[in-house]
């Protein structure tokens, strides 16, 4: 199968629901694509990180020392598990870094914390030194890249119908059909419900190879 052939799949499925086989109505496939791919990010939004294992990705870079900020991947998304010097960091929220100075803990590099701002990884852990190549690793979700005609869904053929739900709500949304629209966006989020119910507390994603929890748990 050639890379596209399951976007233009999708696209065909999303035309004939909407009745326009032939393109009469909605004349550019890529509105229809745009659409395709906002219901695609939103299911990476939406979704827990356990259903969404096509999108995970890691980036390992060498520390520089006295360097606390580091940018993010152009594709990032949200993180999962970030390793400082091989060691798990313990995330804080940017909007408590004042309770940061507070907390019982000492930010150290054997104890080493993180928090996300404007684009950049950033560490807590005193300084940063570096004494031979010494890394950091970033565990992420990252944003699914846009289907086109030559571009295929990045995740699974489970996401499509819901998907392709989403697209055609949007389409008839725009041709001012807001029942059925309404309808149509239901049985969406009724499905990322779904899905996120069947990977609640399950182990982590059931067991699939290369799993980036399964290390952390087996610490």
């Amino acid at each position: 199968m050639a890379a596209g052939d399951l976007s233009k799949e999708m696209l065909a499925r999303v035309r004939m629901r909407l009745g326009d086989r032939a393109g009469k109505i909605w004349t550019s496939d890529a509105t229809i694509y745009a659409f395709i791919s906002e219901g695609f990010n939103v299911m990476a939004h939406d979704v827990v990180d356990a259903a969404l294992y096509e999108l995970m990705k890691v980036q390992s870079a060498v520390l520089v020392g006295a360097q606390d900020e580091y940018d993010l991947p152009s594709d990032y998304l949200r993180p999962r598990i970030v390793k400082y010097k091989g060691l798990v960091a313990v995330m804080w929220p940017v909007d408590e870094l004042r309770g940061l100075e507070l907390t019982l803990y000492t930010p150290a590099e054997t104890s080493p914390f993180f928090y996300i701002w404007d684009d950049d990884l950033v560490f807590e852990v005193g300084t940063v030194t570096q004494a031979a190549a010494e890394t950091y690793e970033l565990w992420y979700v990252k944003t699914p890249t846009a289907v086109t005609t030559t571009v295929d869904p990045e995740l699974g053929e489970a996401f499509f119908q819901p998907v392709e739900d989403f697209a055609v709500s949007r389409c008839m949304e725009s041709q001012q059909e807001y029942g059925m629209a309404a309808v149509l966006m239901g049985h969406f989020i009724e499905t990322c419900g779904i899905i996120n119910r069947r990977y609640a507390g399950a182990p982590a994603f059931d067991g699939i190879p290369n799993d980036p929890r399964l290390e952390v748990l087996q610490q």
